[in-house]
Protein backbone atom coordinates (compact mmCIF):
# COMPACT_ATOMS: atom_id res chain seq x y z
CA UNK A 1 0.00 0.00 0.00
CA UNK A 2 1.22 3.50 -0.77
CA UNK A 3 -0.38 6.78 0.31
CA UNK A 4 0.49 10.46 0.41
CA UNK A 5 -1.00 12.67 3.16
CA UNK A 6 -3.32 9.85 4.25
CA UNK A 7 -5.19 9.36 7.50
CA UNK A 8 -5.68 5.67 8.26
CA UNK A 9 -7.50 3.96 11.11
CA UNK A 10 -7.81 0.35 12.06
CA UNK A 11 -5.51 -2.60 12.51
CA UNK A 12 -2.50 -3.96 10.72
CA UNK A 13 -2.21 -7.70 11.13
CA UNK A 14 1.13 -9.30 10.26
CA UNK A 15 0.60 -13.02 10.84
CA UNK A 16 3.64 -13.88 8.74
CA UNK A 17 5.85 -11.16 10.25
CA UNK A 18 7.65 -8.36 8.47
CA UNK A 19 9.96 -5.39 8.99
CA UNK A 20 9.33 -1.73 9.75
CA UNK A 21 12.25 0.73 10.06
CA UNK A 22 14.71 -2.01 10.98
CA UNK A 23 12.40 -3.69 13.49
CA UNK A 24 11.49 -7.33 12.81
CA UNK A 25 7.85 -8.11 13.59
CA UNK A 26 6.80 -11.65 14.45
CA UNK A 27 3.58 -12.89 16.09
CA UNK A 28 4.94 -12.59 19.69
CA UNK A 29 8.22 -10.72 19.15
CA UNK A 30 9.43 -7.27 18.17
CA UNK A 31 13.20 -7.04 17.67
CA UNK A 32 16.07 -5.15 16.07
CA UNK A 33 19.83 -5.75 16.10
CA UNK A 34 20.33 -5.44 19.86
CA UNK A 35 16.87 -5.27 21.45
CA UNK A 36 14.06 -7.77 21.77
CA UNK A 37 10.54 -7.57 23.22
CA UNK A 38 8.92 -10.98 23.63
CA UNK A 39 5.31 -11.44 24.78
CA UNK A 40 4.63 -15.15 25.30
CA UNK A 41 2.38 -16.94 27.75
CA UNK A 42 5.20 -18.58 29.75
CA UNK A 43 8.15 -16.24 29.14
CA UNK A 44 7.81 -12.53 28.41
CA UNK A 45 10.81 -10.22 28.50
CA UNK A 46 12.70 -7.21 27.25
CA UNK A 47 16.29 -7.93 26.35
CA UNK A 48 18.98 -5.38 25.46
CA UNK A 49 22.11 -7.03 24.14
CA UNK A 50 20.86 -10.46 25.20
CA UNK A 51 17.87 -12.73 24.92
CA UNK A 52 18.88 -14.95 27.84
CA UNK A 53 18.67 -14.27 31.59
CA UNK A 54 22.06 -13.83 33.34
CA UNK A 55 24.03 -13.20 30.12
CA UNK A 56 25.87 -9.93 29.41
CA UNK A 57 23.30 -7.18 28.73
CA UNK A 58 19.98 -6.23 30.30
CA UNK A 59 17.16 -8.74 30.68
CA UNK A 60 13.89 -8.07 32.52
CA UNK A 61 10.91 -10.37 32.40
CA UNK A 62 9.12 -13.44 33.63
CA UNK A 63 9.93 -17.11 33.31
CA UNK A 64 9.10 -20.38 35.07
CA UNK A 65 11.30 -19.05 37.93
CA UNK A 66 9.12 -15.92 38.33
CA UNK A 67 9.91 -12.26 37.69
CA UNK A 68 13.60 -11.61 37.11
CA UNK A 69 16.07 -8.81 36.32
CA UNK A 70 19.62 -9.27 35.08
CA UNK A 71 22.04 -6.42 34.38
CA UNK A 72 25.65 -7.21 33.70
CA UNK A 73 28.65 -7.36 31.46
CA UNK A 74 31.01 -10.08 30.38
CA UNK A 75 32.66 -11.85 33.31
Amino acid sequence: MWADNAYLRGWIVANQGGNIAGWKIEPNTLSNLSMKLVANTNTSYIGVGTDTYANPGIWIGTSSAGSRLSVGGAS
